[in-house]
């Protein structure tokens, strides 16, 4: 929130919002986001990173089902098709599935995370697509931090040894700007194709993973690197011809 707070202040960005209801807006997007990003690491918590990454993934088909309602255009079936691909190169990605009690918890949480993601997306895109990024995501991170802050004097948490550092390394480079790039793709895109754009994220996982963890994957995790590529590569060419 600092931060994103002090990028608007040196770039010189109005921060006030054009009309009173929008702060209403901003106010129900920094509530999605909050209860989000909660339910996914709840998800992880109790479940698995693989299942959460599953579940959180549903979110482009969430999204492909959710947005013609807001916006009153007609679901087309090679959106459906897209979106599967991506959810068949997810599932494709993840080594084994496990249905005892906690799994089913943390794919349960997940499955929210990405609804609750999938509406907050397509919101901005409805009534705040006007605005920058980084405001957008300083309203709705100043919100998530009002509502959560009350739940740290109960966590127990005590920083040790550089784990201050990685919390700002997380907040900053890997929440407040991929955030506020992707609230900036909403105004070029429909949120149903950055929704799926983003799911390229497992296959920077993969590549991540390889070059720094010297872990090279199955032929599973390629052939559903490639599924999620293709569907990436056809919305991105698709959104951009439309736009």
């Amino acid at each position: 929130m600092l931060v994103l707070g002090g990028f608007i202040f040196l770039s010189k960005q109005s921060i006030r919002l054009a009309a009173k209801k929008e702060y209403l807006y901003v106010l129900l997007c920094g509530l999605l986001l909050a209860a989000h990003w909660v339910t996914f690491f709840l998800s992880i918590k109790v479940a698995t990173v693989a299942i959460g990454m599953i579940a959180i993934f549903t979110f482009p088909i969430m999204t492909v089902l959710i947005e013609p309602y807001f916006f009153k255009h007609k679901l087309k079936p090679v959106d459906l098709i897209m979106a599967g691909l991506v959810l068949l190169g997810v599932v494709f990605i993840v080594p084994e599935f496990s249905f005892n009690n906690t799994m089913t918890q943390g794919i349960f949480y997940g499955l929210l995370s990405a609804l609750l993601y999938s509406f907050r997306n397509v919101f901005v895109k409805k009534t705040l697509s006007n605005y920058s990024g980084s405001v957008l995501m300083f309203y709705q991170v100043f919100v998530a931090f009002l509502v959560l802050s009350p739940f740290l004097l109960e966590g127990g948490f005590v920083f040790q040894g550089y784990d201050f550092y990685y919390l700002i390394v997380v907040g900053v480079i890997f929440t407040a700007l991929a955030h506020s790039l992707f609230v900036r793709s909403l105004s070029n895109f429909k949120a149903k194709t950055a929704s799926i754009i983003t799911s390229i994220q497992p296959v920077y996982s993969i590549l991540l993973a390889f070059f720094i963890l010297s872990e090279v994957p199955e032929f599973r995790t390629v052939a559903g690197g490639l599924i999620i590529l293709f569907a990436v590569l056809y919305e991105s060419f698709k959104g951009m011809k439309n736009a």
